[in-house]
């Protein structure tokens, strides 16, 4: 068979198959652009992950004690450290442990919790948090750095 009969064979059949050729070639249309959808969803969503990660700051880490439960406490969020029903700590013993670990440069231990304030008659209850405001202010120093 020669390249002209092979054209018009292939011209002949797919005008008498009209409806399965369409058929075909948009079943080819949509798998590549369910493909390219895909990869392009994908990538996107590992560059935002990223960009997210990123903002966190690769050197500064927090660690807590035992697992973390968030309840809803007045207008934000309280998160509470316990172990089953038992609420744990970190000790100045823990603290002297992470600065003693190689490559820390700064460690800021912070000590939380509720507190009663009455002004003018009116009794408030708030989260209190108590830092070592110089490593906090390093801590604060070197991410700005980094950014």
């Amino acid at each position: 068979m020669k390249l002209v009969d092979t054209l018009r064979f292939s011209v002949s059949n797919l005008s008498q198959r009209g409806l399965r050729s369409w058929l075909t070639i948009l079943g080819i249309v949509i798998g590549v652009a369910a493909v390219v959808s895909i990869l392009s969803i994908g990538t996107g969503m590992q560059q935002t992950i990223s960009t997210q990660l990123g903002g966190l700051g690769s050197d500064v880490g927090y660690v807590m004690p035992g697992f973390q439960r968030a309840t809803r406490a007045g207008q934000g969020m309280m998160m509470t450290p316990r172990i089953g029903s038992v609420s744990i700590t970190l000790t100045d013993k823990d603290l002297q442990a992470v600065k003693s670990t190689p490559g820390v440069k700064t460690v800021n231990g912070v000590v939380a919790g509720r507190v009663n304030i009455q002004y003018y008659g009116e009794n408030i209850s708030v989260q209190a948090y108590g830092v070592d405001p110089i490593a906090s202010q390093e801590i604060s120093n070197s991410r700005r750095r980094i950014r």
